[in-house]
């Protein structure tokens, strides 16, 4: 279904879902495509939905990174962006030769995995190191690529270094707008 052949409920359910998304992305600094993506392959085909998540991703980021600059820091997002531009490309063609209901699937595991790590409150230990900053930076970069949900390492990966509130809403903002 191309979203200009979407009959007039499923255009409100699409905005609805999308405002939701940036409630959930003003709240807290990341999750818009989480939401998102989660949640509109019920009412448009998933590329199309990708597509749509990063326009309106993009500008909400660029947003979001501006309101809160201040608090952006170059030097904790660098590695990351670094290996999820290598990366993003292997999500790409990945979502391109995987069955969308394969994906689908994975992508599904991976939101209740998220899920579960935020409401078990795990305490993970400190990642120091570039290494795990190009890991966490690479899964991200493949997630991007494919589904562009690629929050969730990085949330680990600032929650294993203790980035305050702040540093999470000036950077991921930030770590998005370079992603896009």
């Amino acid at each position: 279904m191309d979203i200009l052949d979407a009959s007039m409920s499923d255009t409100l359910w699409i905005g609805l879902i999308v405002g939701l998304a940036s409630l959930v992305q003003s709240l807290t600094g990341f999750g818009f495509a989480l939401v998102a993506v989660s949640l509109l392959p019920f009412f448009m085909e998933l590329h199309l939905a990708v597509a749509l998540i990063i326009a309106v991703g993009l500008i909400g980021n660029l947003v979001l990174w501006w309101h809160h600059r201040s608090d952006f820091e170059w030097s904790r997002i660098n590695h990351l962006s670094a290996a999820a531009l290598v990366t993003i490309p292997v999500g790409v063609v990945g979502f391109h030769y995987v069955p969308e209901h394969l994906a689908l699937q994975v992508l599904g595991i991976m939101v209740l995995a998220y899920v579960g790590y935020s409401w078990l409150q795990l305490s993970l230990p400190a990642l120091t190191g570039r290494s795990w900053a190009y890991a966490f930076g690479a899964a991200s970069g493949v997630l991007t690529g494919a589904f562009n949900v690629g929050g969730p390492p990085l949330v680990i990966y600032g929650n294993c270094n203790q980035w305050s509130p702040q540093q999470f809403k000036g950077n991921l903002p930030g770590m998005f707008c370079v992603l896009s």
